[in-house]
């Protein structure tokens, strides 16, 4: 697959944990990045930039449609299969301790939330090290008086629903339920031709060709969707060769 080259793009390894933390700012032409901080393992640190690069990228186009003054980011700590048991629990602290360091160097250009594997508790821990953290958004929706269905497969984020408010579902139940609409956060590839009458929100992978039979199913459904085209608008290229490959500090950057 072809990714855009971003226009600053961060891989560093953790001074706590030694693990890469990568941060891919698609674009900040609009404002500061925004985007979910992942972590998980992954086979090699470069499947997950492959991952922030995708996900940064997407999530600059989000931010444009729905109008916001924010680019695109994503950061993406990509757990080696040796030691991710280790620093996803045991060393949890020092591991988000080193998240939130690398966010703040970035200076405010960049702004993080919970995605894949990391939760609010773990933001509250990142933002002991940065004040560049934002919550859940079953948070504003809550705040605005909105009747909540919730789903999560990690079973351990499920008592966020007694705060919020909300009623519990299985992944597979939300999906069809007869909500106004869905929110299907972090994860894509999911709609089903039945149940939801809506669906907006942090969906990351937009449909492809690959996708076409969900598309059909939602216009078969006549499901309200409003697509808008958007041109991108980034920074003028630099002159080639301005990219350094990781060096024994285990340290790369880039600047577009």
């Amino acid at each position: 697959m072809r990714l855009n080259v971003p226009q600053s793009l961060r891989i560093e390894q953790g001074t706590r944990t030694g693990q890469p933390v990568i941060i891919s700012l698609d674009s900040t032409r609009l404002g500061p990045a925004v985007g979910g901080c992942r972590i998980k393992p992954y086979a090699s640190w470069q499947d997950g930039l492959h991952d922030a690069l995708r996900l940064s990228a997407a999530m600059t186009a989000k931010a444009a449609l729905a109008g916001l003054p924010y680019g695109g980011g994503k950061s993406v700590v990509a757990l080696s299969p040796g030691t991710a048991a280790d620093c996803a629990v045991a060393r949890r602290s020092d591991l988000l301790a080193d998240v939130g360091d690398i966010i703040e160097s970035l200076s405010g250009r960049y702004i993080t939330g919970p995605d894949v594997g990391t939760s609010p508790d773990d933001m509250a821990v990142i933002g002991q090290r940065t004040s560049h953290v934002r919550s859940l958004i079953a948070d504003d929706l809550a705040k605005q008086g909105a009747s909540l269905l919730v789903a999560d497969p990690d079973q351990g984020r499920r008592e966020l629903s007694s705060r919020l408010g909300a009623r519990t579902a299985s992944p597979e139940e939300l999906l069809t339920s007869k909500a106004d609409i869905l929110v299907p956060a972090a994860l894509g590839g999911i709609l089903t031709p039945r149940g939801n009458r809506g669906c907006c929100g942090p969906r990351d992978h937009p449909p492809d060709r690959a996708r076409g039979r969900e598309t059909s199913q939602r216009h078969r459904r006549q499901a309200r969707r409003h697509p808008r085209r958007i041109r991108p608008q980034r920074p003028p290229a630099p002159d080639r060769g301005h990219a350094a490959g990781p060096r024994a500090t285990g340290t790369m950057t880039f600047h577009r």
